[in-house]
């Protein structure tokens, strides 16, 4: 069993790891009170307030508990007024606890100090006109952030920006109602070397309008602040500045960073996002425990900002703006934006225009050659015309004496009949046909003679394959009586059209026929055999055959007797079938070469149909 003491030391140590320690009190929220001269829905106070609350919260590092008051002194700042106020905030806010006053406006710090509200809280100022607080005591607990508004730094802006300038015209509060730009008598007396002024503050709005609309040239307008025109009418700043920029006859230039983007060209410009940001840095030191004499007072930085479309308006160069000017609503152009795509679209397009014009000019080396080329082919087809009619000149003069014996014979034999003394005049007559039927059929061998010699270019017209395949064994009969040869045909039941050059479409056919003839030459008389046949395929296209029975194709031959040069004939050049499957192609159509299963050749040809005339 242990001793009593050292159970009871056991129990205490046991208790102390336990029961747990006492919470730390959470440390208080801190709070803010923000004051401001008039009310915060004005730009210029509203943006700072914004910027104050925005920077505040992050970087004191825990939250803030934000007051906002009003006091609108410029519209309620009478002395009973301010005593009403001052009682109604000491009532208001006798029971909140506050770390930090921050006061906008050196008229809201007037009345806090008059106050004499929470005289152990600090105060912390912002946006006080350095003139108006001239001469006004601080205490300790006190200290801030003061504007300095400089006349002389805007008329020399203005010469800057347009180096002919000679008046400055003045809108705004009068000068005893603007306590951030007095900008009395002897100040603008000063300047008298510099410029003169045309001061239109504190006039009517109507008559502010009618005289900036027509101020003379060398003029600048300087909008300081418009809250009311002296005769009891309030305005809104900034809506007030809008209208006044939009009629000018001359560039606006302002010292308000809220004001930009109302039609102003700009100016040297107190900025409230600056400023609030600036003294909610202060005030977290301020919070953190720092006196308010360890932070000296400051002044404010007026800042180059212009309004980028204003100085397209007057063609304000950017070159005039002073060293470490910012401008605004900046709308680059397509230029500036897009230059590399546009580079690229142009170099593209020249790249397609070169190329297009590349194409046409190819295109018409194309089409002179496939011109040429037709002239060369008409060329060797007349020259193959020539030889073909070389070929059966025989035939040829058969043919033609056949009609002329026959012409001679009558001739003769009315001669007799005319010595007669009563002659028979009905045989005559008989007579005189037979003599003019004949005489046709040899002019008519005559003229197909000549078609198929003459040299001529392609004359494509509508013609019936049939009837070419008629006037083309026509032709050719004589040479294949004179070789024993048989011709005979198998025809289309209905005419075929074609788009064709007649003459060329013909030596076809009898190029062919003249292949198959001489095919058929070592063979038995009987046996020499021969058939043209044409025959319409799926309604599109009509081919041409001719068959022989000659011995067919050398198996290694078949595929070169169209190339030019080649032939099996000892007497042969090779330019017939060349010539020939030239004129085929250049009809649209294709010939082929085959043997036949029983025996003999066969080539074939097709031509697109046309539609009936």
């Amino acid at each position: 069993m242990l001793p009593r003491s050292i159970c009871f030391a056991a129990c205490g140590l046991l208790l102390m790891v336990t029961v747990p320690a006492p919470a730390a009190p959470a440390a208080a929220q801190q709070s803010v009170l923000v004051v401001s001269s008039d009310n915060l829905s004005y730009p210029f106070i509203g943006q700072l307030f914004g910027a104050f609350k925005t920077t505040l919260q992050s970087d004191n590092g825990a939250p803030v508990h934000v007051y906002a008051e009003s006091l609108d002194l410029s519209t309620f700042g009478t002395p009973a007024q301010q005593a009403a106020a001052a009682r109604w905030y000491d009532s208001k806010y006798r029971e909140v606890p506050l770390d930090v006053v921050v006061v906008i406006g050196h008229a809201a710090l007037r009345f806090w100090i008059d106050a004499g509200f929470r005289p152990g809280v600090p105060v912390y100022f912002a946006a006080a006109s350095a003139s108006a607080m001239a001469g006004m005591p601080l205490p300790p607990r006190v200290t801030g952030q003061r504007l300095h508004i400089n006349l002389a730094q805007t008329v020399r802006l203005a010469r800057q920006l347009f180096p002919d300038t000679t008046t400055i015209a003045l809108v705004g509060n009068a000068a005893e109602r603007d306590s951030y730009r007095p900008f009395k008598a002897p100040e603008l007396q000063a300047l008298a070397g510099e410029a003169s002024f045309i001061d239109l503050r504190g006039k009517a709005y109507e008559q502010v309008l009618a005289r900036v609309a027509h101020l003379p040239p060398h003029t600048v307008i300087y909008h300081t602040t418009l809250t009311d025109d002296g005769s009891g009418r309030v305005f809104e700043p900034r809506t007030a500045l809008t209208e006044t920029a939009r009629v000018a006859n001359r560039p606006t230039l302002i010292d308000n960073g809220s004001q930009l983007g109302s039609g102003a060209l700009g100016g040297l410009v107190t900025d409230p996002v600056h400023e609030g940001s600036e003294a909610a840095r202060r005030v977290v030191q301020l919070l953190r425990g720092a006196a308010p004499a360890s932070l000296p007072t400051l002044d404010n930085s007026n800042l180059p900002r212009f309004d980028w479309r204003a100085m397209q308006r007057w063609q304000l160069a950017e070159s005039r703006l002073p060293r470490g000017s910012e401008l605004q609503f900046y709308q680059p152009s397509a230029w500036q934006q897009y230059r590399l795509q546009i580079l690229l679209t142009v170099a593209v397009l020249a790249l397609l225009s070169l190329l297009t014009v590349a194409l046409l000019i190819e295109r018409r080396r194309r089409a002179a050659a496939v011109a040429q080329s037709r002239q060369r082919l008409a060329e060797l087809a007349h020259m193959n015309r020539n030889a073909t009619a070389s070929v059966f000149s025989a035939a040829i003069a058969h043919e033609l004496n056949q009609p002329l014996a026959a012409i001679l014979s009558n001739a003769e034999t009315a001669e007799l009949l005319l010595e007669q003394p009563m002659p028979p005049l009905t045989e005559l007559r008989e007579i005189l046909a037979d003599i003019r039927r004949d005489d046709a059929r040899a002019s008519e061998l005559i003229v197909r003679m000549r078609t198929l010699l003459k040299p001529s270019a392609a004359d494509s017209r509508l013609a019936d394959i049939n009837e070419l395949i008629r006037q083309s064994l026509t032709f050719i009969a004589g040479e294949a009586r004179l070789r024993g040869a048989a011709l005979s045909t198998s025809m289309a039941p209905a005419p075929a059209w074609v788009l064709v050059d007649p003459v060329q479409i013909q030596q076809v056919i009898i190029n062919l026929v003249i292949n198959s003839l001489d095919a058929v030459a070592a063979l038995a008389p009987a046996a020499r055999r021969i058939v043209v046949a044409s025959a319409v395929q799926d309604d599109a296209q009509v081919e041409v055959s001719v068959r022989d029975t000659g011995p067919g194709f050398a198996s290694a031959d078949i595929e070169r007797v169209f190339d030019s040069f080649f032939t099996t004939k000892p007497q042969g050049m090779g330019l017939g079938l060349s010539i020939t499957a030239a004129i085929v192609a250049g009809h649209g159509g294709t010939i082929h070469a085959e043997n036949q299963r029983g025996g003999g050749a066969r080539v074939r040809f097709s031509l697109p149909l046309r539609k009936a005339p």
